[in-house]
């Protein structure tokens, strides 16, 4: 089975005895590279670099310009989101649960970046993406086509992987 992740911002936070100590301008109250709401999907189906390029183009839905929100197709995400996100979306990928770190009941896992001033709270879901009725179709005709070769692999235990049967 292929799996997918999606996350999405659930809220933005600002600890203003911090900011006023440690950020630059501390002006800013909470971060400005995501909107609540902001929502990302990872399907190495759709793009198989998806995650290589720190999530270069997985913005599925914001209320902001697309080409200013990290995800999106031109910025990848913020480093330090990526450092926390990262490894939870190779274990979603991997078909792995997010059991104990935040879990929900549905199995998603609420986190969020290590900014200290202005962290960024994230929900991580794990989708299970089924394969097309059409490539169903396909795999099974190929292997009722009666090819002796391919009979022959699956009798001696060869693989039963439509994508390589092909």
């Amino acid at each position: 089975m292929r799996y997918k992740v999606r996350v999405t911002v659930l809220d933005k936070k600002a600890f203003a005895e911090f900011r006023d100590r440690c950020c630059p301008d501390p002006g800013e109250s909470v971060c400005s590279c995501y909107q609540i709401g902001d929502q990302f999907l990872f399907d190495p189906d759709r793009d198989r670099n998806c995650f290589r390029n720190c999530g270069l183009n997985t913005l599925t839905r914001t209320a902001g310009d697309p080409r200013a929100i990290p995800g999106g197709p031109v910025i990848p995400h913020c480093a330090l989101a990526w450092d926390v996100l990262s490894r939870f979306i190779t274990v979603g990928l991997a078909g792995g649960s997010f059991r104990g770190t935040g879990s929900e009941p549905n199995g998603s896992a609420v986190l969020c970046c290590p900014d200290g001033t202005r962290p960024v709270v994230f929900r991580i879901e794990r989708l299970d993406a089924q394969e097309a009725p059409s490539q169903q179709l396909r795999s099974t005709e190929k292997a009722d086509s009666g090819d002796a070769s391919r009979s022959e692999r699956m009798e001696e235990g060869g693989t039963r992987d439509p994508e390589r049967m092909r």
